[in-house]
């Protein structure tokens, strides 16, 4: 074999090795406008490059466009973000817009690991250092940049002697009078102004760069929404519609104003940079409110590298990105498809300048979309278009489509300002005037008329009980404000304090009261305060560490609605220490439950077990409440806000109304079948005392027939059995013979009174031989004409003879 073949063979050899071993890259992209050629162009000449370079790899694109997707943004970027999301390694370039770089950046390779810093410097000065950074990171650079223009139909600007309108007003009052003799001239076809504001993404950025428009000046921020700029702008804007064109060409979609560029029959029309315009258009900036002052929205294609891809496949990625973006090809591409470019200095370049309008781009104001950290841009831009249709070819105000719009992503919060609305302000005060009401009621516990009535408690412990009850109440004031962590463990503090406050003086009572008499309740009952503060220090020892766990501030995001901050536990520790202070709570609404069970037909406090009873059962009931709501996330925030403080009213009310106000109305409304109160206070003169029922096993004087009955059918020993017994004990006995009458003037009259309208039977004395003779009060009313019959507990002669003497001597 000659040499000459031989050395043919290996190179054809080495060539099929080659293109064996060739690694193909594949790009994904969204293609507007159906600009399929401009992607494929791109891909063969990045191959023919690869191949003149010995660069190992060719570039093909895939392409999202109208023709295979009737949604194309959403749906392309769903795509893109379900493929990366899954970690996919498909696609090794990404070409996506920049409203999406916040959200698809943790994906991409950081271009300054992999591409040089000169390389980098042709973008860092223009638009691609807001579009193609986040968080520092170069998440990509722009193949290509694209803006919205106006288009002035020159031919009729110069047929009736008008400028280029550089305002809004100017653009109106312009258009108008040409539509108008166009009209009289027979020219049907003609329109005025496209508008724009189709039912697609369209009319999300023709809006936002209208308003941005009206800034006061150029270096002037985004008008916020609230701003009369903004108000301004959205009446200029249905102003045009109105006056220049009409609903239907406003919904018109690009396909309509593409048409219009072709065929050049409009007098102006705003849309994107252009390859196919009827030269009869001149290209200038959009108008603004004030002369020099513009607004133009931005878009284009950003290409990203996919970071799971091979470190081989990125090496060779990055080269094609590279190419794509050098200042060559970006001339190139800028000359040839008259596609605008992210180099500013292109724009200095005269060959460039002969194919495009420099002065133009080079002065161009542009609005980049908002990006929202807590909401996905196609929602938002969803809800967006919804309020704008709704003004612009509805009846809604701008006024209020402006609230709406700032609604979209604000964090509402309640305050007492009633500029948007009432119902904080009115919350407030309701909660401040039952506070003080709570608090002036408590004048009554040193009003002698009243204070047989309120002997169930000691007075602080009644300040206590009345304090907790306004301490729960007033954690609704941490609902007002923006939500963060403080107010969250404040929030918790103020619930479990209150709740404290208001339950352990009743507990405490209750054991206090208890008829068997252990040592460990003896212990309790002479040191309540220590047994109160026990229970406040778990409250304030959980809330200690809770509160060095951080909560999480999550964003309730509620579709055109208002949205608002929620406290979230963010881990096992402080969900356990929550789980472990509502058991607390159960625990003591528990041991309160049996209490009341167990001493509910005591005669000294049957009243009050009844009370609490009531409460407690409204207690508990509120709390589910209060706890099953706090989990739901409310589609109206003011709603939210309303039930959440109605309830913790009524359980604050429900207490109190039970546990005290209820007692002032004792004394001037009595049941007949009730005991009368001051009773108590004549039977403390004889200084009774009980001996305790359930101690004598052989007594023959039991209870009441349905002990009785209850000890015979339940074994003695039993808990059931015991629990029966003391439900039914109540702390007297029953004796027809001994009686002491009280006048049926009683109930009116104060503890000094009382006496004077009590007499005592001859039989009441006892033998004095007869030293453990047992009485039960017993009592036969008539509202009409009271005759109180009571027998009197005797264990000790000369503590009734005492009693009865001083008795006699009132």
């Amino acid at each position: 074999m000659g040499l000459i073949p031989f050395l043919l063979n290996i190179s054809i050899f080495f060539l099929l090795i080659y293109k064996c071993y060739s690694i193909e890259l594949s790009a994904i992209a969204l293609s507007m406008f159906n600009n399929n050629e401009f992607f494929t162009n791109l891909g063969n000449e990045f191959n023919l490059f690869a191949k003149d370079n010995n660069i190992n790899a060719t570039l093909s694109f895939t392409l999202y466009s109208s023709f295979n997707s009737s949604n194309i943004n959403v749906d392309y970027e769903n795509t893109i973000e379900f493929l990366l999301h899954k970690g996919s390694d498909k696609y090794d370039i990404f070409l996506f817009d920049s409203i999406y770089t916040p959200n698809l950046s943790y994906y991409f390779l950081d271009l300054n690991k992999w591409i040089s810093e000169d390389h980098l410097k042709m973008y860092s000065s223009g638009v691609a250092s807001k579009t193609c950074v986040h968080n520092g990171k170069w998440v990509g650079l722009p193949l290509n940049i694209n803006y919205s223009l106006l288009y002035s139909n020159g031919d009729l600007l110069k047929k009736y002697g008008m400028p280029i309108p550089k305002t809004w007003d100017e653009l109106i009052d312009i258009g108008k009078f040409i539509y108008i003799k166009e009209k009289e001239a027979g020219n049907e076809d003609l329109i005025g102004y496209n508008g724009l504001i189709p039912e697609t993404e369209g009319s999300f950025q023709t809006v936002q760069e209208f308003i941005y428009s009206f800034r006061d000046k150029i270096s002037s921020p985004y008008p916020e929404y609230n701003s009369k700029e903004a108000l301004e702008a959205l009446i200029t804007l249905k102003k045009i519609k109105e006056e220049l064109s009409s609903d239907d060409i406003f919904k018109s979609k690009e396909d309509y104003s593409i048409s219009r560029l072709i065929s050049g029959n409009a007098i102006f029309l705003k849309f994107w940079t252009y390859r196919q315009v009827n030269p009869v258009y001149n290209i200038s900036l959009v108008p603004g409110h004030k002369e020099g002052v513009s607004g133009t929205f931005i878009e284009g294609n950003i290409i990203g590298i996919n970071k799971q891809i091979t470190d081989n496949r990125k090496k060779l990625a990055v080269e094609a990105l590279t190419y794509m973006t050098s200042r060559k090809i970006q001339k190139q591409i800028t000359m040839k498809s008259k596609i605008i470019s992210g180099i500013d200095s292109l724009y200095d370049d005269e060959e460039v300048c002969e194919v495009i309008q420099c002065d133009v781009i080079k002065n161009i104001q542009y609005v980049t979309r908002p990006s929202t950290s807590s909401l996905s841009y196609d929602t938002y831009s969803s809800q967006f278009r919804k309020y704008i249709f709704d003004f612009m070819y509805g009846d809604e105000s701008a006024q209020r489509t402006l609230l709406n719009i700032e609604n979209i992503i604000k964090m509402t919060h309640i305050s007492l300002s009633t500029e948007e609305s009432i119902v904080g302000f009115i919350v407030f005060i309701v909660t401040i005037i039952m506070s003080v009401i709570m608090l002036l009621s408590l004048i009554f516990l040193f009003i002698e008329k009243y204070k047989p009535f309120f002997t169930f408690l000691s007075v602080d412990f009644w300040f206590i009980l009345v304090a907790g009850t306004i301490i729960g109440l007033f954690s609704i004031f941490t609902l007002y404000g923006v939500m963060d962590e403080q107010k969250c463990h404040f929030n918790y503090l103020l619930i479990s304090i209150g709740f404290s406050l208001r339950l352990i003086p009743i507990l405490h009572k209750l054991i206090s009261n208890f008829p068997k008499k252990s040592k460990l309740i003896l212990i309790i009952t002479n040191h309540r305060y220590p047994f109160l503060f026990l229970f406040i220090v778990f409250d304030i020892s959980a809330y200690t560490i809770i509160y060095f766990l951080k909560y999480q501030i999550v964003d309730v995001i509620i579709p055109y609605a208002l949205n608002y901050k929620k406290c979230v536990m963010t881990g096992p520790v402080q969900f356990i220490l929550y789980l472990a202070s509502f058991l607390e709570k159960i625990v003591v609404i528990l041991m309160i439950s049996i209490l009341l069970f167990l001493e509910w037909n005591l005669a000294e406090t049957k009243k009050d077990t009844k009370t609490v009873c009531y409460a407690l059962s409204l207690d508990s009931i509120m709390f589910l409440i209060i706890m099953g709501f706090g989990s739901v996330n409310f589609n109206e925030y003011y709603e939210y806000f309303i039930i959440i403080s109605v309830l913790n009213m009524l359980l604050s009310i429900s207490n109190y109304v039970c546990l005290y106000i209820i007692r002032l109305f004792w004394i001037t409304k009595m049941d007949e079948n009730s005991d009368l109160r001051d009773i108590e206070s004549a039977l403390n003169k004889f200084n009774i005392n009980e001996e305790d029922f359930l101690k004598s096993d052989n007594n023959n004087n039991n209870n009441n027939n349905v002990t009785q009955t209850v000890k015979s059918d339940i074994k003695r020993n039993s808990i059931i059995s015991s629990m029966l017994s003391y439900h039914f004990y109540s702390g007297v006995e029953k004796d027809s013979h001994n009686t002491l009458e009280i006048s049926s003037k009683l109930l009116p009259q104060q503890n000094k009174d009382i006496l004077n309208n009590v007499s005592i039977d001859s039989s009441m004395v006892p033998n004095s031989n007869n030293t453990s003779q047992r009485n039960i009060i017993h009592r036969n009313s008539n509202l009409n004409n009271i005759n109180q019959r009571i027998i009197i507990n005797k264990n000790n002669n000369n503590n009734f003879a005492t009693n009865n003497n001083n008795y006699n001597n009132n």
